[in-house]
C-alpha cells in the first residue's frame, strides 16, 4: 500500500505551530472535547433524527468499533459515498477514531469515478446508502467489487442485503485504539473539483485541515447557539469547512443535514 504522507517544511511547520496555527489537534479531539463540555447539547439534526453530543460519539464509537471489527487496520482507506444524513458524521467520525482513512465521494458519482476512488486510494471498504433518490448504491457496490476483487468489504446504510450493515454495528471499547492520531498524519482524502477529468485525491491532515475550519468559523462568527445547514453534498470542501459543518461542530453549534438542496426538503428544516 502507498503511505499517505502530506510534506511540510520544518521550518514552516516549526512556524505554524509557534504561532498556533497547527494546535496538534486531531478530528478524534474535536468530537470528544465537546461531548465532554455539552453532552446533552444537541449535535445533529436529520430529517426524523436529533443527536446531542453525547449520542454522536457514543454512535461514532460504536461505528469505529464495527469498522474494526469487519478487519479493517489503521491506516486502511476507505471510500464514503453517502448523502447528507446524520450517518454520514458518525461514519467519518468513527473512521478517525479507528484511523481509518476516508476517502470522500459525492452521491452523484457513478461507477467511473468510484472505481477510481478505490483503485487510486488503495481502498479496502466502500460505505454507501442503501437507497437515495431512486438510484440503489447496492448496484453500485456490486459492479464497483467486480472491477475491483481487492475491495474486501462494502458496509450499508439502511437496507444491506449481502453487504455488511451499519446499522447492525455494535459497541465494543476494548477493540478501539487507546491513543488517537498524530496531528500531522494525514486525516482523510480530498477530492478535487475534477473540471478538467477524474478527481485527484488530496490528502489533509488533521492539523493543516482544522485550522481551515477553525479560522472559518472565526471569521463567520459562529458560536453555540449557531445552526448551520449542510445543503450541498457533505462530501465537499465548502460545507465540511467553510465554515461547514466541521465549523459548526468545533464551536459545539447544531448542525442540520438536509439530504437535498430542494426547497422542498429545506424549508421545512429551516422552519423546524
Amino acid at each position: 500500500m502507498i503511505p499517505l504522507r502530506q510534506v511540510w517544511p520544518d521550518d514552516m511547520a516549526a512556524l505554524y505551530r509557534a504561532k498556533g496555527y497547527w494546535r496538534g489537534e486531531t478530528f478524534s479531539q474535536l468530537l470528544r472535547s465537546r461531548a465532554e463540555a455539552q453532552g446533552d447539547a444537541v449535535a445533529v439534526v436529520g430529517m426524523d433524527q436529533r443527536w446531542t453530543y453525547g449520542e454522536l460519539l457514543e454512535k461514532a464509537e460504536t461505528a469505529a468499533a464495527g469498522f474494526l471489527a469487519l478487519g479493517l487496520k489503521p491506516g486502511d482507506r476507505v471510500v464514503v459515498q453517502l448523502p447528507n444524513l446524520p450517518e454520514f458524521l458518525s461514519v467519518i467520525f468513527g473512521l478517525f477514531r479507528a484511523k481509518l482513512i476516508p476517502v470522500y465521494a459525492l452521491p452523484a458519482h457513478r461507477s467511473t469515478e468510484i472505481v477510481h476512488f478505490v483503485t487510486r486510494s488503495e481502498a479496502a471498504a466502500y460505505v454507501v446508502a442503501d437507497r437515495h433518490e431512486g438510484f440503489d448504491y447496492r448496484a453500485l457496490a456490486r459492479a464497483v467489487q467486480a472491477e475491483v476483487p481487492d475491495l474486501r468489504h462494502v458496509v450499508v446504510v439502511g437496507e444491506a442485503e449481502e453487504f455488511a450493515s451499519f446499522d447492525g454495528f455494535r459497541a465494543d471499547p476494548t477493540a478501539l485504539p487507546t491513543d488517537d492520531a498524530d496531528p500531522s498524519d494525514v486525516a482523510f482524502l480530498q477530492i478535487s473539483g475534477g473540471s478538467t477529468g477524474l478527481s485527484k485525491l488530496i490528502p489533509r491532515t488533521h492539523d493543516d485541515y482544522l485550522y481551515s475550519v477553525r479560522e472559518s468559523a472565526d471569521i463567520s462568527g459562529l458560536e453555540p447557539e449557531s445552526v448551520y445547514l449542510t445543503a450541498l453534498p457533505a462530501a465537499h470542501n465548502f460545507p465540511m469547512s467553510s465554515p461547514g459543518y466541521l465549523g459548526a461542530l468545533y464551536v459545539g453549534a447544531t448542525v442540520v443535514m438536509a439530504p437535498s438542496p430542494s426547497p422542498d426538503v429545506c424549508f421545512p428544516l429551516i422552519e423546524r
